[in-house]
């Protein structure tokens, strides 16, 4: 068992500067190349950008920043937001290059006399932001509480080691992040391929298909009721769907307004933002946000099948360009109900399903082995930042 007794404590002040970002006006927004990333909070969610930012939606030129009144952050620094709901996200990024940030994030560049950056973003990012911002409706982050929290560090050294076990967990993490976003995306192809006909399994080369619309195959459930009703049921909301699965969500009873009724088996789409993929098959009985479709086949359409050609691109594309509103945009049934379908028959549904299916669990064994390295990486980096496991250096 380790010790603090020649770690350093002081506060946060005490080994960063906390600097707030700059106003990035719309104008200046939209290029595409340049000198510096001009960052987001959007942007935290960028391909690579999981860790470091490697990846920006918006670039400026050395010659702008007069005009912006803004100047680059230093590489090493953690950005993260300091306003608003995002802030509760949790989210910390290391710069790898020189960046300037929006209004909405803050940089801690740290001072590396006496902190290393890369066990200074991980140590920081143990931090809470929720419980330390201010405010209620708009919660904030003030350099001032900010630069008063307690922030014991070890030696330098063993800074740095601390730093590089936990980047190779990090690294490892990202690896199976990689293969399960390939797996994901050779599955949408295959799907496509299966659905539309390009592919077919050899006893089903020569038998014809049926052209169909969707709303032949498919019958939205619109059946309504107050969740106080139904003590103990699960609630789905949006953002218990992902393409990772469903999760079960709230007790239905604390929810006083209608809510749409959903079967084991049913089929859950997402109509808000069609665009996010928010489709699931549904594993048990629940209440789910009226935001949700509750879908089921029609006779002559397996469920399974269904569920497959729902979560297809070029269904979710058609779904896309039925959406109304522009801040929240709604997929509407009756035009998604036109859309064409190439309908075999019930044994090759089936055999589509069951192969999908196979690559679904493949992708779930992938996404329980990144959960349990996350644990692992958490319980570990628990006990390095606080003195429990002390490294050789």
């Amino acid at each position: 068992m380790g010790e603090m007794s020649n770690w350093r404590h002081g506060t946060l002040g005490d080994f960063c500067k906390f600097q707030a970002g700059s106003v990035f006006p719309k104008k200046w927004q939209g290029k595409r190349h340049g000198a510096y990333p001009f960052i987001k909070v959007s942007d935290m969610n960028l391909g690579n950008n999981s860790i470091y930012i490697e990846n920006a939606n918006n670039w400026v030129d050395g010659s702008d920043l007069p005009q912006l009144k803004a100047q680059p952050f230093p590489p090493n620094t953690t950005v993260f937001a300091k306003i608003g709901e995002a802030l509760k996200q949790n989210r910390f990024r290391l710069l790898v290059r020189p960046t300037l940030i929006d209004n909405n994030l803050m940089g801690a560049i740290p001072n590396q006399k006496f902190v290393d950056p890369q066990f200074f973003y991980y140590a920081f990012s143990r931090f809470n932001l929720a419980k330390i911002a201010g405010g209620t409706a708009l919660p904030y982050l003030t350099i001032k509480v900010l630069s008063s929290l307690k922030f014991p560090v070890p030696p330098l050294l063993e800074q740095r080691k601390i730093g590089e076990i936990l980047r190779a967990w990090d690294e490892e993490i990202a690896e199976i992040d990689a293969l399960r976003t390939a797996w994901v995306n050779q599955k949408r192809g295959l799907i496509q391929a299966l659905l539309s006909g390009n592919h077919r399994f050899a006893e089903f080369k020569n038998q014809p298909r049926r052209t169909l619309l969707f709303g032949d195959c498919a019958a939205l459930n619109k059946k309504m009721v107050v969740p106080s009703n139904f003590e103990g049921m699960p609630y789905v909301g949006l953002e218990h769907i992902s393409e990772k699965g469903l999760s079960q969500g709230g007790n239905s009873s604390k929810i006083s307004s209608e809510k749409m009724l959903f079967k084991c088996g049913d089929i859950l789409f997402g109509k808000l933002r069609p665009y996010l993929r928010k489709i699931a098959h549904a594993s048990f009985d629940g209440i789910c946000s009226t935001d949700i479709w509750v879908v089921r086949a029609k006779k002559g359409i397996d469920q399974r099948f269904l569920f497959y050609c729902m979560a297809s691109t070029p269904l979710i594309n058609f779904a896309i360009s039925s959406s109304e509103g522009t801040r929240m945009p709604r997929a509407k049934w009756n035009y998604l109900a036109r859309y064409k379908l190439a309908i075999p028959s019930i044994p090759e549904q089936r055999k589509i399903a069951a192969a999908l299916e196979t690559w679904d669990e493949a992708i779930e064994k992938l996404h329980a082995l990144r959960v349990a390295k996350i644990n692992q990486k958490r319980g570990l980096m628990q006990k390095l930042l606080t003195g429990k496991i002390r490294v050789k250096t």
